[in-house]
């Protein structure tokens, strides 16, 4: 459905959501963890439209022999 813009500053948070019984876990463990790997996410949202996530991580660097 997408979320507004006071909402989106939120859903990385831990225990926010917008789903009734939902538990605001997901993104916010997603979002630890591809920090952990030096990622990002990107979301954006468009109200009566949808929302997107985006998992940005960087390349691995090769090993050198």
């Amino acid at each position: 459905q997408g979320v507004d813009k006071e909402m989106a500053a939120k859903v990385f948070d831990p225990y926010f959501t917008t789903k009734p019984g939902g538990t605001g876990l997901g993104l916010a463990i997603v979002h630890n963890i591809v920090e952990a790997h030096n990622g990002r996410l990107i979301f954006q949202s468009e109200p009566g439209r949808g929302s997107r996530v985006e998992v940005v991580l960087p390349r691995r660097e090769e090993k050198r022999r």
